[in-house]
């Protein structure tokens, strides 16, 4: 036997004794560390961040007309591109939102693009760096032979971050509204700085894996220097296998993630030119999105109460349909909710015909209520979609990529948001779609574009779960 093998025998055997050490000190501390005292902090943690968020995201297209004064297409290409971002480092996003708020109520700033778009982007980078992070951290507080458990925190975190939303587009869109952008965005600050507080507040309790400490034989060359490039272990090139795999799956959300854009961006200046009176007061445009959040939490007691114990009966499977059939279903609402919105649009348009107000930039006669289905089919379907597809991505990840796994979750988010962008200003570039004046434009010719791009990305998708195979447990 040569030196190189001794050498890799042996250094192959002290991987699987550090393994085993660190196993038996996880299990030590298991009783002290982890589980849902430090998880229900990390939850408590994505409330807050979620509210700071969606307290700007669901507003911000008003905020942009209103403040900046842009048009219909550069507000909404510029939240959809702000939205992006925001998936793709923490310390920066606390000063953006202090500089945010000073930019509403400063007069030598006040009104000025680049402040505020300074101090948006600069809230964006501070989202992106803690999404992926928050999620998969507090799903690693709970013992891997605890799945039960994990998919539990799964569905409790995106509750979280829902309800996140729906405070977010209620009570801080109604303070916005009425007291001031200065007072709203103060509040979102305050809630970042909880936030914080509350994550550090659980330092003792949480539980972190000791992978540094683990050897491997990718450490080792023939020369008996480290050359990882030459040399590396089974597992790792497993653990690649894995994520290439993950990879046209990650494609296929794409169109996807574009369409959840739309709620903060196209459907909110739909709302504009609607009929938003609710008895003696007004409804803000932004606050509809409520319902896409309510649909959630009713719909997910649905979700577990019968429809799993019903499905279980016939796929004899755990939970009733696996990660990537339960995210299927949810895409096909996701194409219903843009559909929905098309015919909306194309009854408000005709109504606009009717009562001779196309060449007038006011609202129609039409209820702002009408957009409700649209908002309760994007609703079940994320209930659907997104917290299949976060458990499906880390369950599938490597153990030690999980995090990594996310943020590319994540990323098709961002990637959504840029699309959108995208086929914002080259439609209406080309088709003139969505003018200034709505009542002039054919934003129902658009919604049956983006409805169209995602069955064609469901039929891919179906394509992709169809090869795709389930690492084993």
């Amino acid at each position: 036997m040569s030196v190189m093998e001794e050498a890799r025998i042996s250094l192959l055997l002290a991987e699987d004794n550090s393994n085993e050490e660190i196993g038996l000190s996880n299990s030590a501390l298991e009783k002290q560390t982890g589980g849902w005292k430090a998880s229900s902090l990390i939850v408590f943690t994505e409330l807050c961040v979620s509210i700071a968020i969606y307290g700007i995201t669901k507003n911000l297209v008003v905020y942009l007309k209103t403040e900046l004064l842009e048009d219909n297409v550069a507000a909404a290409t510029h939240a959809s591109t702000w939205t992006g971002t925001c998936f793709l480092t923490p310390l920066i996003g606390a000063y953006g939102m202090v500089i945010l708020t000073l930019s509403t109520s400063l007069s030598i700033v006040k009104h000025t693009p680049f402040f505020s778009f300074l101090s948006l982007y600069m809230i964006s980078l501070g989202a992106g760096s803690i999404k992926p992070c928050l999620s998969a951290f507090g799903a690693d507080q709970f013992d891997e032979t605890d799945r039960k458990a994990k998919a539990s925190f799964f569905s409790w975190y995106y509750l979280a971050f829902k309800i996140g939303a729906f405070v977010a587009s209620t009570v801080i869109v109604w303070i916005q509204d009425n007291y001031g952008w200065t007072i709203g965005f103060g509040i979102l600050t305050l809630l970042v700085g909880i936030a914080f507080m509350g994550l550090k507040a659980g330092s003792g309790y949480y539980s972190f894996l000791e992978k540094a400490a683990i050897v491997s034989s990718s450490d080792f060359s023939c020369s008996g220097s480290v050359n990882p490039w030459r040399l590396c272990t089974t597992s790792q090139v497993e653990e690649l296998k894995s994520i290439l795999r993950l990879l046209p799956i990650l494609a296929t959300l794409i169109i996807f993630s574009s369409v959840s854009t739309q709620e903060s961006s196209v459907f909110v200046e739909q709302a504009m030119v609607m009929d938003t009176r609710f008895g003696s007061s007004n409804i803000p445009p932004a606050s509809l999105s409520s319902f896409n959040v309510l649909a959630v939490v009713v719909f997910a007691s649905i979700y577990d109460k019968l429809i799993v114990p019903v499905a279980c009966r016939f796929t004899k499977t755990e939970g009733g349909m696996s990660h990537l059939q339960r995210t299927g279903v949810g895409f096909i609402f996701y194409i219903l909710g843009i559909s929905s919105a098309a015919i909306v649009e194309t009854m408000r348009l005709q109504i606009a015909r009717d009562e001779g107000l196309m060449h007038q930039k006011v609202a129609v006669p039409m209820s702002v209520f009408w957009q409700i289905p649209q908002y309760v089919l994007l609703g079940i379907g994320e209930m659907f979609s997104q917290v299949g597809v976060y458990e499906f991505f880390y369950n599938q990840a490597p153990d030690s990529m999980r995090s990594l796994c996310l943020a590319l979750c994540l990323l098709t988010n961002s990637l959504g948001s840029y699309v959108t962008s995208f086929i914002l200003t080259v439609v209406n570039g080309v088709t003139g779609w969505i003018p200034e004046n709505l009542n002039e434009g054919h934003l129902d010719r658009f919604f049956w574009l983006v409805a169209g791009l995602c069955l064609f990305s469901l039929v891919m998708f179906v394509y992709c779960a169809s090869r795709y195979r389930y690492k084993k447990k």
